[in-house]
């Protein structure tokens, strides 16, 4: 049977491989890819001396003798075509501000506006938008974005060479957006602070820049100036240069974020209690490439609540961070590979492994990012509580770029147990990337932990990742290694001992003649991953998935089938959900099935079917997402997982687990909202309300009410708090 099962699977990967070669044989110049203009376009600010009032309406004589600037060419659908719809910037400065005005219009006007969400950091591709990336160096590699819709809600972001995001960054700065009978407007007014930029020695600098705008009604992606669709507005090669502009000298740049925090909680065991607590955050600019930012007393109250999960694979899962201190910057601080292991994780530090907060007294975080190098070294201690023990946490990092676009790094971290027989554990890991063309790049890590203590150990892991990405095809090949005592107790491992190698490989083919019009690209592809034993190279496990309809809309909807070729081989029990499955080895294949529809429409809705075997048993599951928002001020939505368990293990056990998660969000605007959701999961017997008010009264500084229950059989724990904040830049 095992012989038959590696023939098998022998025939599909071999099968794939061809159709691999067959892709790059096809991949030429028809793809549409451009080089980087070797002259860039120049644009021209103006200095006003008249203040400019941020309401979106750019109605100011300042704005009207200011440069237009035009010229946008679609990115998406068709690459360097005219848009379809009109876009306008204007670029001014003063002593305080550099301001950026657009006027996007729409041939239906405010008819034509698509807004679901008024959140801050927004989802880019589910809303109208404008956004400009700034390059205040004009090095090529990194930038400032800084993006809006038409209701005036931010979305803001650090790119370092088109390659890590810091996506969590939240700059201080304003934007506000008008309807009008023929589209929206908006307007920003970026402080000179906010800005990190070398001090010209003339007076006047030279700032790379570029601008996008998405147009959701028909889902056209354009671009001041242009760049090839199989990259994003981030790749900073792909600039304009920005010429006259007058930014005064750098200055000293200091924010204080005070906080005082209530929270009454009734739990069964520490019976009802009223505490309070104060606390802060310090962040202080020493020079424009520089960062140090101290936390006292950390409270994470407004951070939202994770999302429970039924897991019915062999890895552990990577729950999101969700708190703002370790979010800023976590793009330096990562390396290694999403699904397999990270030498550093924040989640570490603070939570348990039940997701409960551990204490944190102090932290301290030092960043310093260039064009030459970046740097990063962070401090915290955590306090001593009835599930923990104190310790000292430390984190260096260090990025030195070199040629155009490549870097090596080491990062480096130390956790020590405040105890007299603490347990200390360390990591050290070098990583890298190289963009070796604008459609080709490595990233690599190679790492390794050492433990002293009660169980000593040392290990080590390692990955690889090539990726390819065009106009006409992407392909992606992994390797991963980890060894059995790789331990990196600051970082994240789904499991220990394998060898995983991975490769998806998918055409892209748009104006497909036989395919309906509404029909913007045919995605077809293939995919393997396979886990093997690095002792003697056997099969641990298997999938080749199989995607002949891969369908995108023009309205952003999509539709996928596959097929799920698995093989599963157990050196020990199984134990999904309670159930019990024998060592042994299995193989299956499972049919799947999605459709989501257009995120930006009133009424939107995905769904995931699987239905086929599941080790020695079968499995049907569905997954469903509804949402209706009917203003963008409102929204209602329901999440719905279902999974039925047949015949499964040793006592052939049926399983039914259900989840749902239904969820309100309301905003009087992008400053004032309120979220409430539910989740109920039969698998766990257990139930959890959130609920967050928050309102942020002036530009980074907040009130939050927030209220958390917790039902489970035979414990019963409810917490309310109130926290405000206030933010002050000198």
């Amino acid at each position: 049977m095992q012989k038959k099962t590696c023939k098998f699977f022998f025939l599909v990967a071999t099968l794939s491989a061809s159709l691999c070669l067959h892709s790059f044989a096809q991949e030429v110049d028809r793809t549409g890819n451009f080089p980087p203009p070797v002259q860039q376009v120049k644009l021209q600010a103006l200095r006003t001396n008249t203040p400019i009032t941020i309401d979106g309406k750019i109605d100011e004589q300042a704005w009207k003798m200011a440069i237009p600037v035009n010229g946008f060419v679609q990115v998406d659908p068709n690459q360097g075509k005219p848009t379809n719809y009109s876009t306008i910037v204007k670029i001014l400065f003063d002593e305080k501000y550099l301001y950026i005005a657009a006027y996007c219009s729409d041939s239906i006007g405010k008819n034509g506006i698509r807004v679901q969400d008024l959140r801050r950091d927004f989802g880019f591709f589910d809303n109208d938008l404008f956004g400009v990336a700034i390059d205040p160096f004009n090095g090529k590699r990194n930038a400032m974005v800084f993006q809006t819709n038409p209701y005036g809600a931010q979305r803001d972001l650090q790119s370092f060479d088109d390659n890590i995001f810091d996506r969590d960054w939240d700059a201080l700065w304003n934007t506000r957006s008008q309807i009008n009978d023929d589209g929206w407007s908006c307007e920003m007014a970026i402080p000179w602070k906010t800005l990190r930029y070398p001090d010209a020695k003339d007076g006047k600098s030279i700032w790379g820049i570029n601008f996008v705008r998405i147009a959701r009604r028909t889902n056209e992606t354009s671009a001041f100036p242009g760049y090839p669709r199989s990259t994003d507005s981030y790749r900073m090669t792909y600039t304009a240069l920005l010429e006259g502009i007058e930014p005064p000298k750098p200055s000293t740049n200091i924010q204080v974020n005070p906080y005082t925090v209530a929270t009454y909680t009734d739990h069964p065991d520490g019976g009802k209690k009223l505490q309070s607590k104060f606390g802060g955050e310090f962040k202080w600019n020493p020079n424009v490439h520089s960062t140090v930012d101290v936390t006292i007393n950390t409270d994470f109250a407004q951070a939202d609540a994770d999302r429970q999960v039924n897991n019915l694979t062999r890895f552990s899962v990577l729950f999101p961070e969700r708190r703002q201190f370790f979010l800023e910057n976590a793009g330096l601080f990562d390396a290694g590979s999403v699904g397999n292991f990270k030498p550093f994780f924040s989640r570490s530090i603070g939570l348990d492994q039940n997701g409960d907060l551990i204490p944190i007294d102090a932290g301290l975080r030092y960043t310093d990012k260039n064009t030459s190098y970046s740097l990063g070294a962070l401090y915290v201690h955590q306090r001593n509580d009835n599930n923990s023990l104190a310790s000292n946490i430390a984190v260096a990092r260090l990025i030195k770029n070199y040629s155009k676009a490549n870097n090596i790094g080491l990062l480096l971290t130390g956790n020590q147990q405040q105890a007299d027989n603490g347990t200390s554990n360390g990591s050290a890991s070098i990583t890298g990337f190289n963009r070796i063309s604008d459609k080709l790049s490595l990233d690599y890590t190679f790492s390794g932990t050492k433990t002293k203590g009660i169980t000593p150990a040392d290990g080590v892991a390692a990955t690889a990742k090539l990726s390819y990405n065009s106009n006409g095809m992407g392909l992606l090949y992994s390797t991963t290694f980890i060894s059995n005592n790789y331990n990196p107790a600051l970082g994240f491992v789904a499991r220990n001992n394998y060898i995983n190698n991975y490769l998806d490989v998918y055409l892209l083919r748009r104006k497909v003649s036989w395919l309906p019009k509404f029909i913007r690209s045919w995605e077809p592809g293939v995919s393997l991953d396979s886990y093997q034993n690095p002792a003697n190279l056997n099969l641990q496990e298997a999938l080749i998935k199989v995607y002949p309809i891969f369908l995108v809309f023009n309205d952003g909807g999509k539709l996928i089938a596959s097929a799920h070729f698995n093989l599963q081989r157990l050196d020990q029990e199984f134990n999904p959900l309670g159930l019990t499955i024998p060592k042994g080895s299995y193989n299956y294949t499972q049919a799947n099935l999605e459709y989501y529809s257009d995120r930006s429409s009133k009424f939107s809705y995905g769904i995931y079917l699987n239905h086929g075997g599941y080790y020695d048993g079968n499995i049907s599951s569905f997954t469903g997402n509804v949402r209706y928002a009917p203003l963008a001020q409102l929204a209602f939505s329901i999440d719905y997982e279902y999974n039925k368990l047949k015949n499964i293990g040793i006592d052939k056990n049926d399983l039914t687990t259900q989840l749902v998660v239904p969820n309100v969000r309301m905003a009087l605007n992008p400053r004032l909202q309120f979220n409430l959701f539910y989740q109920y999961n039969t698998a766990t017997a257990s139930s959890r309300w959130n609920s967050r008010f928050s309102w942020e009264y002036r530009p980074q500084s907040f009130i939050y009410l927030v209220y958390n229950q917790l039902g489970q059989t035979g414990l019963h724990q409810q917490q309310t708090i109130a926290k405000i904040s206030y933010l002050k830049q000198f």
